[in-house]
């Protein structure tokens, strides 16, 4: 019985946990995004560059993604710059804890990455970055409203099922 509590209220807790996931994730592509823009903005570094040096200060799935940008840019793998972002974007998606709508979203930034002049590059990264602050805004709010509710339901659902298991 006590195994059956305990897993199901941590169903229920990892439930909670999942909002908070996708926040930090997000966050850390947020931070990737202000690293590019003051890399663009401040030092004129060239975008392989820019991406080495993302991938060197972001944590991971964000680091391999711009790592493997950095390295197909290099190895000229692929002609635009457009596509690799969206297939490595694509390749890595499993390994975030992000809905489809902000994948979208990734992938739409790349259509200006790499093919525009520094201001519109610096306006799409504005307005990528001010999608994640609005997503995590209201992320932040039902993740308040919601973890407690998932982690009492957790809870009380452990209890159901070991008085209906009696």
């Amino acid at each position: 019985m006590g195994i059956i509590f305990v897993s199901i209220s941590l169903i229920g807790i990892e439930i909670g946990k999942m909002k908070t996931l996708r926040i930090n994730d997000l966050r850390e592509f947020k931070k990737a995004f202000l690293i590019l823009k003051s890399e663009i903005e401040s030092f004129k570094t060239p975008l392989g560059e820019c991406c080495k040096n993302i991938s060197l200060k972001t944590k991971e799935p964000v680091s391999q993604i711009f790592g493997a940008v950095h390295d197909e840019i290099y190895n000229f793998t692929q002609n635009n710059l457009d596509s690799v972002w969206v297939n490595k974007i694509e390749k890595y998606k499993s390994y975030l804890n992000l809905k489809n709508e902000d994948i979208e979203e990734l992938k739409s930034f790349g259509n200006c990455f790499g093919f525009s002049d520094d201001n519109m590059q610096k306006k799409n990264i504005d307005f990528t970055i001010s999608y994640i602050d609005d997503k995590i805004e209201i992320l932040n709010q039902e993740t308040e409203k919601n973890k407690k509710l998932f982690n009492n339901l957790g809870i009380l659902s452990g209890i159901l099922a070991c008085i209906l298991l009696m």
